[in-house]
């Protein structure tokens, strides 16, 4: 059940991140920060383990950060789902917290950039009708 909450709450973070960053007054740090701050204080008050929701949605925010040039909020979806599930299996073969939230993120959104792009080129290769 924890793994399904990891994922859902990746999501959550990378999208609400990506909106956040968007507005004229904040760019993907600000974003970032702020909702990592306001995570934190909501599981402190909720009293669940804070620490680790908290982890999970700032490594999530990162994948959030992305270029709207680039992404979209299908592709921020997916890679939110990669984070947590790239999260779930690399943090405990990483000693350290940035090793694993940066590797995992790195790695979520590569993933959704290839799946771009093979999409892009598949496209180009149909013949039209």
């Amino acid at each position: 059940m924890i793994e399904l909450f990891t994922v859902i709450v990746s999501v959550i973070s990378a999208m609400s991140t990506y909106k956040l960053a968007q507005f004229s007054s904040f760019n993907a740090i600000r974003a970032s920060s702020t909702l990592t701050i306001v995570s934190y204080a909501v599981t402190y008050v909720v009293q669940v383990d804070a620490a680790y929701w908290s982890l999970v949605f700032f490594g999530a925010s990162f994948v959030g950060m992305s270029t709207p040039k680039k992404f979209g909020y299908t592709s921020m979806a997916v890679s939110g789902g990669c984070f947590g599930g790239m999260y779930l299996l690399i943090a405990p073969y990483i000693d350290g917290i940035g090793g694993a939230l940066g590797s995992s993120a790195f790695l979520a959104v590569c993933i959704s950039h290839v799946g771009i792009l093979l999409k892009e080129r598949h496209m180009k290769t149909q013949p039209v009708d």
